[in-house]
């Protein structure tokens, strides 16, 4: 099947905040560097550039999916 370029946007999205997440606590976030990260997530350093800005962008966007997240499942329990 062949993807759309917001499908692939949104792929490399994806495999660069779970790179992101899995390095950032495995190895410590000031110890991963741009290069890691891309280079993990099957992607360049540029992606992450063009993705998020700089690292500092790319943690942020992580913790904020994981906010979303947390926020989703508490929204689930309390409507219950």
């Amino acid at each position: 099947m062949v993807q759309t370029q917001q499908q692939r946007k949104e792929e490399t999205r994806a495999r660069l905040l779970s790179a992101a997440a899995d390095l950032f606590a495995e190895q410590g976030i000031d110890a991963v560097s741009v290069d890691a990260v891309a280079e993990a997530a099957g992607r360049t350093s540029g992606s992450v550039y063009a993705h998020f800005g700089s690292k500092q962008g790319l943690l942020m966007a992580l913790l904020d999916s994981w906010k979303a997240s947390v926020l989703t499942v508490l929204f689930a329990e309390v409507a219950v």
